[in-house]
């Protein structure tokens, strides 16, 4: 398996070209598999961006198998990748939303949640979070 730090510089690189161009801006030897498009939430909200100056952060997370990350909440839209583990994403109201290795999500903005990784396997994601310049992804609750 690729070195987690190569497929989140991989995604960095790629991610700006994958949002504005189909496959058919690729060479034929080029594979593109849509991973995630859509302009709501997991919880069908809308997307929300910084209006001012704003900056896109890219994190690496991995929760140790039976852990969680602790309430938190994202004050704008955040991309999740699942690159191992089961993830269940479980919502101030109790909503629980499971992902597994391949999948993709758009994080809830603003609403408290926290991730728990199922099984036996820890969870190890990639995330591209928008923020407002120089705050933080995530806040503790």
């Amino acid at each position: 398996m690729p070195h987690p730090r190569r497929i989140l510089l991989s995604l960095t690189i790629a991610l700006p070209a994958l949002l504005w161009a189909g496959p058919e801006a690729y060479s034929k030897s080029v594979s593109v598999k849509p991973l995630l498009k859509s302009a709501a939430t997991s919880e069908g909200k809308p997307l929300s961006f910084p209006s001012d100056s704003g900056e896109v952060s890219g994190i690496e997370v991995t929760i140790p198998a039976g852990a969680s990350t602790g309430w938190h909440s994202h004050a704008f839209s955040g991309f999740a990748y699942v690159l191992s583990g089961k993830l269940q994403v479980t919502s101030a109201d109790s909503v629980k939303r499971v992902y597994s290795p391949g999948e993709a999500f758009a994080e809830v903005v603003g609403t408290p949640h926290e991730g728990t990784a199922l099984g036996k396997e820890d969870v190890k994601l990639v995330a591209f979070f928008l923020t407002a310049k120089g705050k933080p992804v995530s806040v503790k609750h």
